[in-house]
């Protein structure tokens, strides 16, 4: 980086074409290898002077990294800029080549951050139609899902509580049902809606936040997906099965240590190995080493159930529906709860009954 620097520095004031595109390739390359190293202030600031000088080789690729790095380092209001820019030069192009400079992909990835960032800044109207965009364009479930649910916290703070119904539906056909985070936010929504009386609304979102155990359940099959994906073994299902040992590991890690570092010597020293590809995948992958740590917050995080089940039945007392109301706090005496649900709930069938 630092030679590259040297050379940016020594140029940057040529008036040489030749020498002006290659200043601009190494801008370029600089602005990559520095957003790789994480120093994102200065990819930036490197990103800018390339897109601000001629012989724009990489527009698009550009373009989108200097949203990504304002997006990362929280700059919201640049990120904004930079977006809205990017966005207006694809409809400029739109209306005079009946084209685009940006894939589906791209447009997806930057309405997201767009999104985002106005969310972040409380401007959550300004949020909705980026939003959307993703929802209808993107072809990953897992965003859409992501996008569905901000649209819903949105609505939620506008405190427009009929729109979120039309959204609920769409957030359960989705993967993203299956994220921690979400079913926090469901939580979150399903409570701020009984709290402000809209019954209806609030039942819907209780009955799909999903239980701690189907969570777990659904993630342990996607560890599984992983390990086949990066050409690991399946765990067994002795293992797969016990909470316990996913937690605290069944693997002798420098063993697996040891055995990559000597695959990987082997590749070095045996030129007839034809890809490296063969050695990188035996290691764990990134998704595998991401799907583990995420197991291992759900296996740690306390049980919500209780909590969930106590609360369907307040709703349903609410209502007058009384049958529901005490199977749900029976439900709620049955699991391993707090002293303080179990005498309220005990408390509650009773005052029902009499």
């Amino acid at each position: 980086a630092q030679l590259m620097y040297s050379y940016i520095s020594q140029t940057e004031t040529s008036k040489s074409e030749r020498v002006i595109k290659i200043t601009q390739d190494i801008r370029y390359q600089l602005s990559t290898l520095l957003i790789q190293l994480k120093r994102l202030e200065e990819a930036s600031l490197i990103l800018v002077d390339y897109l601000n000088n001629d012989f724009i080789e990489y527009p698009i690729s550009a373009l989108l990294m200097q949203a990504t790095c304002e997006y990362e380092l929280k700059r919201y209001p640049e990120c904004i800029n930079t977006i809205t820019n990017a966005l207006s030069k694809n409809h400029s192009i739109q209306e005079t080549k009946n084209g685009n400079i940006f894939s589906i992909s791209d447009l997806t990835t930057m309405n997201l951050m767009l999104a985002d960032s106005f969310f972040y800044l409380n401007e959550w109207d300004k949020s909705k139609n980026a939003y959307e965009f993703v929802v209808n364009n993107s072809e990953d479930l897992s965003q859409r899902g992501y996008a569905i649910m901000q649209l819903i916290s949105s609505l939620l703070k506008e405190e427009k509580y009929r729109q979120v119904s039309n959204w609920i539906y769409q957030l359960y056909k989705t993967d993203a049902r299956y994220d921690m985070r979400v079913n926090a936010a469901l939580i979150k929504a399903a409570d701020t809606l009984y709290q402000k009386g809209e019954y209806d609304s609030s039942l819907v979102l209780y009955r799909m936040i999903l239980s701690k155990e189907e969570l777990i359940d659904y993630h342990k099959n996607k560890l599984q997906e992983y390990r086949i994906d990066a050409g690991l073994e399946k765990i067994s299902d002795k293992t797969i099965n016990s909470n316990e040992e996913l937690l605290f590991g069944s693997e002798n890690t420098a063993t697996v240590k040891n055995e990559n570092i000597n695959k990987i010597t082997t590749f070095i020293s045996n030129n007839k190995i034809k890809s490296i590809t063969n050695v990188i995948t035996k290691a764990k992958s990134k998704e595998v080493y991401s799907q583990e740590d995420l197991l291992s917050s759900l296996i740690k995080m306390d049980d919500y159930g209780p909590n969930i089940d106590y609360k369907m039945a307040e709703l349903y007392k609410d209502i007058g529906r009384y049958y529901e109301s005490i199977a749900y706090y029976n439900e709620a005496i049955k699991e391993n709860v707090t002293q303080e649900i179990l005498f309220s709930a005990e408390y509650e069938i009773s005052e029902i009954l009499l």
